[in-house]
């Protein structure tokens, strides 16, 4: 009986929790955008994140509602060496930051980019342990893996090969730089 009942007590716990893994195909993403522009963070209040566009001072509102939670995990992980300190997992920008934000079409924050030299770094600032975030990205240009990237491939010439990575990866600048002057000239 008490093994009965510790295991419903196990199944209640994960259909409250809904633990799962997010899996973010790049080019999709990106393709499927409402928004990708670059932002400079102006604060943030309990549930928001205040920005502008770089070359406006229109301020915006973003839900923020997971930085909280996101921001506990990602001490926690450190504290007990799951992550490194260069991991991107639970990471939301700074006061002052200027980063490339990505809008889906349902208004929600979807990913973030800081620009390092000729290319940007993409992170899911929601990824956590019990809601990780896992990217599959083409092996092509403009896409480029993190250090940490594990490969998946395939004999079937039908399916292109992929990294995947738990924390983000890299776009060239020039590709995404063409990618935002689609979304001002629209």
């Amino acid at each position: 009986m008490k093994r009965t009942s510790l295991i419903i007590i196990s199944l209640l716990l994960v259909q409250i929790v809904q633990a799962k893994t997010r899996n973010i195909h790049i080019k999709t993403a990106l393709e499927d955008a409402k928004l990708i522009h670059n932002i400079v963070v102006i604060g943030y209040t309990d549930t928001t994140l205040l920005c502008h566009f770089i070359d406006s001072n229109d301020t915006l509102r973003i839900n923020s509602k997971s930085k909280t939670l996101a921001e506990l995990s990602r001490k926690d992980n450190l504290k007990n060496g799951t992550i490194s300190l260069e991991s991107m997992v639970g990471v939301w920008p700074e006061t002052g930051d200027t980063v490339l934000i990505v809008v889906n079409q349902n208004d929600q924050l979807e990913l973030f980019a800081k620009l390092e030299e000729k290319k940007y770094r993409f992170w899911d600032p929601n990824s956590m342990p019990l809601a990780s975030s896992v990217f599959w990205v083409k092996q092509e240009e403009p896409y480029l893996p993190l250090e940490d990237c594990g490969e998946y491939t395939t004999n079937d010439s039908n399916f292109p090969n992929y990294w995947i990575c738990r924390d983000g990866c890299y776009i060239l600048k020039s590709w995404i730089d063409q990618l935002i002057n689609n979304f001002v000239t629209e």
